[in-house]
């Protein structure tokens, strides 16, 4: 499924999406193959985003802001600079939110 064709608006797909691989995570904590592919992520918005479009992100651990763009969850308005969890769903990352207090 493109990322463009994620329901972002707290429908029920995505929220029945996120709560099956949480669960799956859960119930098979050992299972290597979901070990190794990371589910949550630290990253700050790209401090050069414009506020149109959707946000590029810095991941933690690296310098560079990403040249592909992510979606957010209603409910969050993304700041240019703010450190924000993000969530792996299908192939794309989408950006659950503010992480207050971390700089």
């Amino acid at each position: 499924m493109a990322d463009e064709e994620f329901p972002l608006s707290g429908t029920s797909t995505l929220r029945d999406d996120a709560n099956n691989y949480i669960a799956e995570l859960f119930a098979n904590p050992d299972d290597p193959d979901l070990a190794k592919y990371p589910v949550f992520r630290k990253a700050r918005i790209d401090p050069h985003w414009d506020g149109h479009l959707r946000p590029g992100l810095v991941f933690d651990g690296e310098t560079e802001a990403t040249t592909k763009t992510y979606a957010w969850l209603r409910g969050y308005n993304p700041r240019p600079g703010d450190v924000v969890l993000v969530m792996k769903l299908h192939h794309a990352w989408v950006i659950l939110g503010n992480i207050m207090g971390l700089d």
